[in-house]
This record gives C-alpha cells, sequence and structure tokens, in this order.
C-alpha cells in the first residue's frame, strides 16, 4: 500500500523558482475534484501558482464529462491553478503542452516509455496510465485562470476492490509496472507540480510552439488507422501528429483533414481508446 501523501515532501521536492512561484499548496483526503475545488476559489493571484491534491475523488473527471477513476492511494490526483498575467493565444492547446510536461515527470521518476494520445491521454504500450482536464475561468479584470488537472495510476496493485474499475472500457497500466523501485506518490506528484509550472510559465509567452515537436515524436497515435467520431461527422485515416494549431492531422483517401475534437477508435487494435 502506498504512503500517503506528503505535503512537506513535495514542497522540498520542488527547484527553488517552482516553490517561489507556488502561492500554496494544498492535500486532502477526499474531495469530490481537485479541478472543481480550484475553480470555486475566490482570488487567484496573476502571476502565482496553486497546487492542490487529494487521496480520493469522489466526483473526478475526464474529457467529455466521463469519470477519472481514482480509488485511495493508489494514484495521483492534482491540479494546479494559475491566472495568466497576460492571456496566451490558443488557450486550448495548454493541454498538449502539459502532456509533455507530464512525459517529462515520468521520465523523472524511472517511467522512460510513455507516449502522448491525442488530445489528453497518457498512453504506455497500449494501455492508457493517465489523463489530463484543463478548465478555464475568466477571472477579474479579464484574465483567464487555468486549471490544468492530472490523475495518474500508481500502483493499481494497492486497491483492494478490483471492481472500482468495473466500469472502465479500455487497459490500464500504473508507474510501478514501468518502474524497476518503488517510486514514493509524493515524489511523482512534485515532479509533476514542478513540469506543469515549467510549461504553464512558457506557454503563456511561446504558446504551444516549443512543445510541439516533442508532442509529436511521443505520439502514440501516428501510424494507426483511427477513426474520429464528431457530433455530425466521422473522418477515417492514419494518425500523423498534430499542426501548429493543436489539431490532429488524419490522413484519409480524400487528403489530409485536421480534427479539433472527437471521439477515437483506433482501427488497428480494433478496440475504442478515449
Amino acid at each position: 500500500m502506498s504512503d500517503l501523501l506528503d505535503a512537506d515532501l513535495i514542497h522540498r521536492t520542488l527547484s527553488d523558482q517552482s516553490r517561489t512561484a507556488l502561492n500554496a499548496l494544498d492535500v486532502f483526503d477526499v474531495i469530490p475534484s481537485t479541478n472543481t475545488w480550484l475553480m470555486q476559489q475566490d482570488r487567484h493571484e496573476p502571476g502565482r501558482f496553486h497546487a492542490v491534491l487529494a487521496e480520493h475523488q469522489t466526483a473526478g473527471r475526464g474529457r467529455q464529462s466521463k469519470r477519472w477513476i481514482s480509488p485511495p492511494r493508489a494514484s495521483v490526483c492534482l491540479s494546479v491553478g494559475y491566472t495568466f498575467s497576460s492571456n496566451p493565444k490558443n488557450l486550448a492547446c495548454l493541454t498538449l503542452a502539459a502532456g509533455v510536461g507530464v512525459l517529462n515527470a515520468l521520465r523523472d521518476v524511472g517511467v522512460a516509455n510513455a507516449k502522448l494520445k491525442w488530445p489528453n491521454d497518457i498512453y504506455v504500450a497500449d494501455a492508457k496510465l493517465g489523463g489530463i482536464l484543463t478548465d478555464a475561468q475568466t477571472a477579474s479584470g479579464g484574465r483567464i485562470t487555468m486549471i490544468c488537472g492530472v490523475g495518474l495510476n500508481v500502483d493499481v496493485g494497492a486497491v483492494s476492490d478490483v471492481n472500482q474499475y468495473a466500469e472502465v472500457d479500455y487497459t490500464i497500466t500504473d508507474v510501478q509496472s514501468h518502474t524497476e523501485q518503488r517510486v514514493d506518490r509524493s515524489v511523482i506528484a512534485a515532479a509533476v507540480i514542478e513540469q506543469l509550472i515549467r510549461v504553464v510559465t512558457r506557454f503563456e509567452q511561446e504558446g504551444l510552439d516549443p512543445f510541439r515537436a516533442d508532442w509529436n515524436s511521443a505520439d502514440w497515435l501516428r501510424g494507426k488507422k483511427v477513426r474520429v467520431s464528431m457530433p455530425d461527422s466521422e473522418v477515417t485515416g492514419i494518425a500523423d501528429g498534430i499542426d501548429a494549431n493543436g489539431a490532429l492531422r488524419v490522413m484519409t483517401e480524400n487528403g489530409r483533414r485536421r480534427v479539433y475534437t472527437g471521439s477515437i477508435t483506433v482501427l488497428d487494435a480494433q478496440s475504442p481508446s478515449e
């Protein structure tokens, strides 16, 4: 069974620069959703970060309002909030940039082979390790506050009741299955917070551009035949990375299409990957 999250250890593990940028770090035992909690806070100081973690989320959210399963002490569930001093262009691409940061954090704790699945999932081989959910709201003075949530499976074996995963319709994996030694969840959380602070700070100034090459090099879908289901249409073809605006490029029989939203089925594997 994993140790409880340790706020002091997380804080000490951060770099001096990130500790300076962090306005607050809160750790809860049980909370409905770390993203929702941060969005409900009255004030977010521009240019400062607020991180919140939970041992267990009772209403964790994934993309398209899907539930994120996070049994107690088996995962890392955290969110980082930040109010931009100057609002960046194409804020929707922040999720993609954050994905690069999460991969860097995973490498720091020994998971070297993680990949990114458009638009917000973390995969190792053909199994889902985690996901990212970014929310945004308008703060005072027209500034935008973003909330970037990250959920990572750390030790599925620590879950006493595996039936908690019964509603999951995809294969899952965890950090401990891909590292040679046990990694403290607080160390993983610190690595993710460190990277998110770096990513958001740079994204505010430069947007997606400095992260795009790394994203494409870690693209789990690239070269796979996919079907993208959108509200009013479908696109089938070969996934071909992301463009400068964060759209998924799909090579179809009629040429290249750019997809900005949708649910993806990988046809090579004949299985859905949400």
